[in-house]
């Protein structure tokens, strides 16, 4: 597990940007793992469950921050 998130560490910024490019792009509400598997599939990392749980939990942060900063809004 802590060599798949070693080599597939994400630069600076890049996180957040494809997080709000997904909010742009959505028709409705869109959850952390809606957002997860779009990062895998954009990506291309091959991720078992414990690794998606580890990025569905970084890319929840990243909408906790993006909702703090009045970019979007947390529904439910």
């Amino acid at each position: 597990m802590g060599e798949y998130v070693t080599r597939h560490k994400a630069k600076k910024g890049t996180v957040m940007r494809f997080v709000l490019q997904h909010f742009r792009e959505a028709a409705g509400p869109l959850t952390s793992r809606d957002i997860t598997f779009a990062w895998c599939e954009d990506r291309g990392p091959v991720a078992d469950d414990e690794t998606y749980s580890v990025l569905c939990k970084r890319i929840g942060a990243c909408i906790k921050q993006c909702a703090l900063r009045g970019w979007s809004r947390i529904a439910g």
